[in-house]
């Protein structure tokens, strides 16, 4: 993946006012959520495997780390469902549905994973998803100019002949 699409992705997980992202692009983040949060739960049962008290958490340095990753996925979580939801039409304001126990986590993921998107504007948020990127634009121009001269170049060669002086 180049490094373009690296910030594109990192925006969609930190940034909830990034735009819209589709079906596809909201089970990727999804998973990359998951493997970040047990990674992070991981390097603290790493960090604090020699506390020598049994069950639970432990020290506070322990329990602070918990909760490092448990808001970190949280708000990963928030950012890439507000962006999903815009591409359906909805508000944020739907996200507060996941307040209510179980309805709540299969509407998300309902309105998230399975619901089509709406194309093109909707009432909510303007449509960045189908907008070409700014550096896209220009490294297209600059593409096309780059082939336009070597046409350009190819086609004075042929002209020109090949064996006269």
């Amino acid at each position: 993946m180049s490094r373009h699409n690296w910030e594109i992705v990192m925006s969609y997980l930190f940034n909830p006012f990034h735009g819209q992202i589709g079906r596809g692009h909201w089970w990727m983040l999804q998973a990359a959520i998951l493997v970040l949060a047990l990674g992070g739960l991981f390097m603290t049962a790493l960090l604090f495997a020699g506390s020598s008290a049994a069950g639970g958490l432990r020290t506070p340095g322990e329990a602070g780390m918990f909760l490092l990753v448990l808001l970190g996925m949280i708000y990963m979580n928030f950012s890439a469902c507000l962006n999903r939801l815009r591409d359906s039409g909805r508000s944020g304001f739907w996200y507060l549905t996941f307040l209510l126990p179980y309805a709540g986590t299969g509407l998300m993921i309902y309105f998230c994973g399975f619901e089509e998107g709406k194309r093109g504007h909707n009432s909510v948020h303007a449509c960045t998803r189908a907008q070409p990127q700014p550096r896209d634009a220009f490294v297209e121009r600059a593409r096309r100019a780059a082939q336009g001269s070597v046409d350009r170049h190819l086609a004075g060669t042929m002209n020109q002949g090949f064996g006269r002086r």
